[in-house]
This record gives structure tokens, C-alpha cells and sequence, in this order.
């Protein structure tokens, strides 16, 4: 499934593919060459692993993480180089990847999804 992603402002984020089954999650954006500056990726946590670490093995470019809680706020965000990974410091619901530097999201800042067809 495909979202639209809007600020609660209404500002537009990014049109972003959900991963939220094991083999989407795992896969992630692994082996991608580029993303483009309105495209993520919105990765769910199943409940057992909220918050788990994100990691940028066999990627090619730096890529921007927003973790979000259950409320859709913005809970931390990270950037994240090639071949490392993150750990974020509080339990999350999801995680979105965009490229590094294409979206401005602060700290507590609501978002809303609007599916796509």
C-alpha cells in the first residue's frame, strides 16, 4: 500500500510505500541507487519490536529517519550514512526513510496518511 504524507498543517512530506510485513521490513531500501526528493518509505514495527534498529546495509546514499509514535508524532529523527546503523531511544510504531536532506520534520510535529489507490 502506497500513502500520501501531509504534515497536520497540511504541508506536503512525501508519497511513501508501507513495509509492514517481515520481508518488506527486512528488504527495506536495500540495493536501491537513488530516492527520489518526494518518495520514502514508511516502515511499521509489529508490536513486539517498537523501535527496533534501522540499519543502511548495501545502500547508496544517506537517507534521513523519522520515527513516529502510534499518534503519528514525530518522536526522533536521525541521519544515516552507508553501512551503519541506528538504535532510536524511545519505543516507536514506525520509522520513515526518506533521502537525506528532501524533508524538514521537527520533533512533535503530527502527520497524516492518506492512502493512495
Amino acid at each position: 500500500m502506497h500513502y500520501l504524507i501531509h504534515t497536520s498543517s497540511g504541508d506536503f512530506v512525501c508519497r511513501a510505500k508501507l513495509a509492514d510485513t517481515f520481508f518488506s521490513r527486512a528488504i527495506g531500501l536495500m540495493f536501491r541507487r537513488d530516492l527520489a526528493k518526494d518518495e520514502g518509505l514508511l516502515i511499521k514495527f509489529p508490536g513486539y519490536a517498537k523501535g527496533a534498529a534501522i540499519h543502511s546495509f548495501f545502500m547508496r546514499f544517506p537517507i534521513d529517519l523519522y520515527f513516529i509514535g502510534e499518534d503519528m508524532h514525530v518522536i526522533e529523527h536521525a541521519t544515516l550514512k552507508p553501512w551503519s546503523w541506528y538504535k532510536p531511544s524511545k519505543a516507536c510504531d514506525y520509522v520513515l526513510e526518506v533521502k537525506a536532506g528532501s524533508v524538514a520534520l521537527k520533533s512533535g510535529e503530527r502527520l497524516r496518511l492518506t492512502p493512495l489507490p
